[in-house]
């Protein structure tokens, strides 16, 4: 496991460092600048850079897909940061950054990594049929509960209806 933030991110910086093909991250843009010059090195050694955002990465690496949506906003959605990162999906670190207490875990489960890898191929899916759907998210998404209703909105015309979605968070 990981212990604290600074642990998170010193295990994230050494997995990308320890990548021969590519690297996969998934993080908040606040939570990716610290990973800037790892996420750099790996690009000049010609790894595959990916990374997915929800805010905004302020940096240029790689390829990046982000809806752009200030950190303010996401967190009214998501209390709690999420970092994933793998490594030629052969390792990942998945970590969550809560109010409460950090939570992490590296693994080499095949079935975690892949696991992970898949949640961010799903993601960027999704990213791209939410600005085929409305353009520009940053610009219809001012607050989380805009961020609900883009959603919701965006299912039906997918015709998906008002069928129920497995909720992110667990039951009280």
């Amino acid at each position: 496991g990981v212990a604290g933030y600074d642990d998170t991110i010193r295990k994230a910086r050494e997995l990308i460092g320890e990548a021969e093909h590519e690297v996969v991250v998934s993080a908040w843009g606040s939570d990716c600048v610290p990973l800037r010059d790892e996420l750099n090195a790996a690009e000049q050694a010609g790894r595959t850079v990916i990374l997915f955002c929800h805010s905004t990465v302020p940096f240029r690496v790689g390829t990046i897909y982000e809806y752009g949506l200030d950190e303010e906003i996401i967190k009214q959605k998501w209390p709690t940061r999420r970092i994933m990162v793998a490594a030629d999906c052969r390792t990942a670190l998945i970590g969550d950054i809560r109010p409460d207490a950090d939570l992490g875990i590296v693994t080499s489960n095949p079935m975690i990594v892949q696991m992970a890898v898949e949640h961010v191929i799903l993601d960027i899916l999704h990213l791209a049929q939410l600005r085929k759907g409305i353009g520009n998210l940053a610009e219809h998404i001012k607050t989380g509960e805009d961020y609900r209703s883009v959603i919701e909105e965006q299912h039906c015309r997918l015709d998906l209806g008002a069928e129920p979605l497995p909720t992110p968070i667990p039951s009280r």
